[in-house]
């Protein structure tokens, strides 16, 4: 594959951010700005991968999912780097990875199957939706029967009209597809967002999740529930000044009914030492920081890849999927031929926008999940988060340790009462109102390197986003900004909503 190469600029960050906050990613819009995205992408992954793509040009895979989609196949040498510019045969059997693709669709949420969209030491990190309850997969297989244009979007042995399978043979089959696929990607671990076992809409349950499959079919896989807020919780972030500190979700909502819940196997003591059963008195930052930890120990000590999805898989996924491009990026694991801005871009345009993240909508509603990924950044530089740990010097203390000593746990069971924690304090980075300043760390736990580029990245994202959406909040304010917050609800520019899933 031979692409014109074109070095991603500033200006290119910049006009993706300004475009990606007025239009949403649909795969069969004849836009030339999003196949200038997927040429940009396609260059930046060139650098350091051999790839291959699957086509979905029309969306006929997935409506929102990019019109090429990436498989990573491996790293570059040095030497390849420079010699690179022959076809290479894909390590694929692109034909029948399609076919896998095409059928698996249909078991999970808007067709958001199974893609693998980072590659770290021959391990796929993986993104999808949660899987399909019943209305889901009969109303969209028979959407799809009638609007597709043909029989070849459909698989053979999916639902159409009139078929007389009955729910358990159904959901069997098309559930099968889907851990056909999750094994033909070696995933291992799968990391579900999701703060429900399953999402009702009208008193019906539309998805499920494989951690409440009554037939245990994905009993092969370790299920980590990982319950994170949805995008609507980011409005109560901005409407706090963009101040995450003691930010603490609501856990005893009445859609709330997922508990955080590991694999025993996996409790190991580095995970143990976490105070995981007060998982529910975790203020934004904390709870973030602890499921990256997690992650990362799934990717360090694993030997398979990981599947991570929320319900549809392009607000909460994308946050984790980005925070994990950028840390492995950080530690020099990945696309380490790209600078700081072509990351970011590449991060942006990949992970956010051509997988569907509905960013002009998510603004309207002050739902700011988007700005809240680069923003954590600055919580994000530390040692403790490193891929390849760096053991601490004796007496050093973790920001944990910093924070309260816990005491170390050697299980987590479902549902497990929280603890309150009195006397919250900082993460060992001291903090403004809004958490727009320059970035103070702690030394002697940050790699220079690391917190060198992630707060380049931080910086160039906060310039980029400043300009193009700027920073508002629903906080009474007085003075010129006030008056500016209060004239945009009036003309317009500023809308209020309700929360959206």
């Amino acid at each position: 594959m031979s692409h014109t190469r074109k070095d991603v600029a500033f200006q290119d960050v910049h006009n993706l951010v300004q475009y990606m906050s007025k239009y949403t990613y649909r795969t069969k819009d004849n836009d030339p700005k999003n196949d200038e995205t997927i040429e940009n992408c396609l260059q930046l992954f060139a650098k350091d991968y051999q790839y291959s793509t699957v086509k979905n040009k029309n969306g006929e895979l997935c409506p929102h999912y990019p019109a090429e989609i990436v498989l990573l196949e491996y790293a570059l040498s040095d030497e390849q780097k420079r010699t690179k510019g022959h076809h290479m045969e894909s390590l694929y059997d692109l034909p029948k990875l399609r076919e896998v693709f095409t059928k698996a669709r249909f078991a999970r949420c808007r067709a958001r199957f199974v893609v693998p969209v980072i590659l770290y030491e021959g391990k796929h990190i993986c993104r999808s939706a949660t899987i399909s309850g019943g209305p889901e997969i009969y109303g969209r297989s028979g959407f799809d029967f009638l609007f597709s244009g043909g029989a070849d979007n459909i698989p053979s042995d999916a639902a159409t009209p009139g078929d007389t399978s009955n729910d358990w043979q159904l959901f069997d089959k098309l559930r099968g597809h889907d851990i056909r696929l999750l094994k033909t990607l070696s995933v291992g671990h799968i990391c579900d967002l999701m703060v429900e076992k399953k999402k009702v809409k009208f008193g019906v349950n539309v998805t499920s999740s494989e951690k409440v499959d009554k037939e245990r079919r994905y009993s092969e896989f370790k299920i980590t529930c990982l319950p994170y807020p949805g995008c609507e919780f980011f409005k109560r972030w901005r409407d706090s000044s963009y101040s995450a500190e003691d930010l603490i979700f609501d856990w005893n909502q009445s859609f709330v009914d997922a508990c955080l819940d590991l694999p025993l196997e996996m409790v190991t003591p580095e995970v143990g030492s976490l105070d995981w059963h007060n998982y529910k008195t975790w203020d934004l930052i904390t709870l973030t920081q602890n499921y990256m930890k997690l992650i990362l120990h799934y990717l360090r000590e694993g030997h398979n890849g990981v599947l991570i999805h929320c319900i549809s898989g392009w607000d909460r996924t994308p946050l984790f999927v980005s925070l994990l491009r950028l840390s492995l990026w950080a530690d020099g694991a990945i696309h380490s031929s790209l600078n700081a801005t072509e990351i970011l871009y590449l991060t942006i345009a990949y992970d956010w926008f051509l997988f569907g993240h509905n960013l002009p909508d998510r603004l309207s509603r002050g739902e700011e999940i988007f700005f809240f990924c680069f923003y954590f950044l600055r919580y994000f530089s530390s040692e403790e988060f490193a891929i390849h740990r760096v053991p601490p010097s004796a007496g050093t203390p973790s920001s944990q340790e910093r924070r309260k000593p816990v005491k170390p746990v050697t299980s987590v069971s479902p549902c497990q009462e929280a603890i309150p924690v009195p006397d919250r304090q900082h993460h060992g980075v001291p903090c403004s109102s809004a958490h727009l300043g320059s970035l103070d760390a702690e030394e002697d736990l940050v790699s220079p390197q690391r917190l060198q580029k992630l707060d380049a990245v931080r910086r160039t994202f906060q310039n980029v986003y400043s300009v193009v959406v700027g920073f508002q909040s629903e906080r009474s304010a007085g003075g010129i900004g006030g008056l500016l917050n209060q004239l945009a609800e009036k003309v317009g520019i500023k809308q209020l909503g309700g929360t959206h899933v």
